[in-house]
């Protein structure tokens, strides 16, 4: 069992890698990614990618990187990016769905980032 648990760890910080290349540096960087992987994790892969979905957001949110959620007039970082849900905080707001999962994508690179620093 701890095999398992440990080849699904370590399939949930490829697949954290993998959505912060596609929305962070495109196409290019998410295929160097899925070059390194043998035939069982690209298999394995879609399966632990589903599990890490928050069904419970509409697929407008969880797509709101790519259809580029709407800046405003002033030219701000659209929802669903870190300086969007800080903009939300910094007026007194409550972030938007979108900041929220925005954000806690971006913690989560940053721990992982930091993690490997160490």
């Amino acid at each position: 069992m701890r095999d398992r648990d440990a080849y699904a760890e370590r399939l949930v910080q490829v697949a954290c890698n993998l959505a912060c290349a596609v929305r962070d540096d495109g196409p290019d960087a998410a295929a160097a990614i899925l070059a390194t992987l043998t035939p069982e994790d690209r298999a394995a892969l879609p399966v632990v990618m589903a599990a890490m979905i928050p069904i419970e957001l509409p697929s407008g949110v969880l797509l709101a990187w790519h259809t580029g959620t709407p800046t405003n007039r002033q030219g701000l970082e659209p929802c669903g990016t870190h300086a969007a849900y800080n903009r939300h905080k910094a007026h007194g707001e409550d972030p938007c769905d979108a900041c929220v999962v925005g954000e806690q994508i971006y913690q989560h690179r940053h721990y992982i980032t930091t993690r490997r620093a160490a």
